[in-house]
This record gives C-alpha cells, structure tokens and sequence, in this order.
C-alpha cells in the first residue's frame, strides 16, 4: 500500500483530507505545514508522495528544496488559484502537479496513482550517455561521477529520452509518458523540465549539445556531445 503525507496549514483540513485518501486505497497521514514539523513526519512516516494543501507560498521554497535533497518523492499541490501562473509558480519549484481546490479526491487519487506506477517501475541497469550515468535501478544521475540531484519528474523524462537515445521523442509520447494521457496538450510542461534539465546537465544550457530539440517532432537525446549539432545550426525561433 503506497503512504501520502498531506501537508496542510489548516490540521482540520489535512486530516479530513488524509481520510478521504485513505478510503481510495492509501495509507494516508496529515500533518503541519510547517517546515519542521513536516520534515519530521516525512522522516517518521516515510511516504511515497507528499500532498500540499497550499494557503500559502511561504516557506514553500524551503521545503521544495529540502525535499529534494533528503527524498526526492512526488508532490501534489492543491491550490485555491485557478490563474495560470500560480500553478506555474509551483511547477517550476518541483511539484509534479497542481490541482485546483476543492479538487475530486478521486481525480487526485488518480493522479497519484498514474506518477507512482511510473516512479516505481522496475529499472534495467545503467545507461551511460555522453559523461553521464543514468542509473534506472537507484533513479541516479552522475555526471563525470559526479551525482546529480533531480526531481522525480526531471528524472522520469530524462530516463525515456536516455531509453530512447539517438531517437527522436515527440512532445505527445513524452508528455503522456512523464505526465501522463491528461497532460498530452501541455507542451509547456514539458519545455519547462527540458530547460531544468539542461540547466542541470548540459556544459553550456544555452547551447545543448546533449539535449536537442526536434523541431516540429519534440527531443532527442544524444551519447556523443562532440558530433551534436550547435544550436547556431537551428534557425533562431521563440521557443525551445
């Protein structure tokens, strides 16, 4: 049985919450918003996903990155704004979705479902690819030896373009991948965690040599970063 942790500034509001998933099959806990206070149930219940029932932004940031670095898990926003840029806001921070409140449990539930069965899909070793060493069994990137920290997200994309390698992914079979049927029109999402991870991995993200866009098919993923075409080669165009 997967475990959600439902962070809330309001307790009522979380417990509420937490029983309502646990009656679609998880075993589900709330706790407080506060950074510490949700640091220490994170490390006592040990979840497989965290959802945040957002007030506010405050100390977001915070938690995002603490996470990130202690237990790199899906998290799950619940917000009141239904305006683009606040889901953005939390998008670009690390959640791997964002609802707008009052959300159908079922829909979040669904949700959650669909990211942990592609979290936890079994691994096949490691791939090795222009320096770097995605390993699928420990969900590890090092690069030069080096590891690096991505969010299950960044590391779920980039597994199916290294799967891939030398192929070209349309932005359809990515997005659905990654983010699931839903998602298979938001082409933003998927330009917004290409740019993170070419930030992360790439010697110069503004001219990627691993990372490529296809244009007018979607990404391709490439070993050799001597023989990648500079980005100067592209015509110059408004988006990625």
């Amino acid at each position: 049985m997967n475990r959600v942790l439902v962070l809330g500034e309001r307790p009522e509001e979380a417990k509420a919450l937490a029983f309502r998933l646990g009656l679609y099959g998880f075993e589900a806990a709330p706790s407080a918003g506060d950074v510490t206070l949700a640091l220490r149930s994170l490390f006592a219940f040990k979840p497989d996903a965290l959802v945040l029932d957002a007030g506010s932004q405050n100390g977001v940031r915070e938690l995002f990155s603490l996470l990130e670095r202690v237990a790199p898990i899906p998290i799950f926003v619940l917000g009141e704004a239904a305006q683009g840029d606040d889901a953005i806001w939390y998008l670009e921070e690390g959640a791997v979705d964002y609802l707008v409140k009052p959300a159908s449990p079922a829909l979040l539930c669904a949700r959650i479902n669909a990211v942990l069965r592609r979290t936890q899909e079994p691994g096949h070793g490691v791939i090795p690819a222009g320096g770097l060493e995605i390993d699928l069994d420990r969900h590890q990137v090092r690069k030069h030896g080096e590891v690096v920290a991505l969010t299950p997200t960044e590391f779920r994309l980039l597994q199916m373009l290294a799967e891939n390698i030398g192929r070209a992914c349309s932005r359809k079979a990515l997005l659905e991948r990654v983010w699931g049927e839903d998602y298979k029109h938001c082409a933003h999402y998927l330009r917004l965690y290409i740019g993170y991870l070419r930030e992360k991995l790439e010697d110069d993200p503004r001219n990627p040599r691993m990372l490529l866009t296809e244009w007018g098919v979607g990404y391709r993923m490439v070993a050799d970063r001597a023989t990648a075409p500079s980005r100067a080669a592209y015509p110059r165009t408004a988006w990625a």
